[in-house]
């Protein structure tokens, strides 16, 4: 009975021939088989086919579903790829902010000292900038 399933799936051969009273089974039903020195007809019927068929699209699924796997994979790896090269964006900016304001900072601090005085106190027009010196 469980050959059945697969009995239906395919088209029956034709019924073999029956014997001194045997009658030829087989046909479409694939239901063969005869009576006192009758023949086997009909037989597996497509049964294997069917099998084979069905393995065959049980394969390709699985080989669909591993190329989705590794195209998500994929995805994922990029994504944290470019978040990665977001971060590293944003930390160069923090990176070239702070050194921005050091070099200012800096670059005061030697205005300063090549003037010996304020940065805010501006010489006299007229005076010799650097060497100028005010009399109160």
């Amino acid at each position: 009975m469980p050959r059945r399933f697969f009995n239906l799936a395919g088209g029956g051969g034709a019924g073999g021939a029956g014997g001194d009273g045997g009658d030829g089974g087989g046909g479409l039903g694939c239901d063969g088989g005869g009576d006192d020195g009758g023949g086997d007809g009909g037989g597996d019927c497509g049964g294997l086919v069917t099998v084979v068929v069905m393995v065959m699209l049980m394969v390709v699924v699985l080989v669909i579903m591993m190329l989705m796997v590794v195209a998500m994979v994929a995805v994922v790896v990029e994504m944290m790829m470019l978040l990665v090269l977001v971060v590293m964006v944003l930390v160069i900016m923090l990176v070239v902010k702070v050194v921005v304001k050091v070099m200012v900072v800096v670059v005061m601090m030697v205005f300063v000292l090549i003037n010996w005085r304020s940065a805010c106190n501006r010489s006299l027009p007229g005076e010799n900038f650097l060497l100028s010196e005010r009399v109160s």
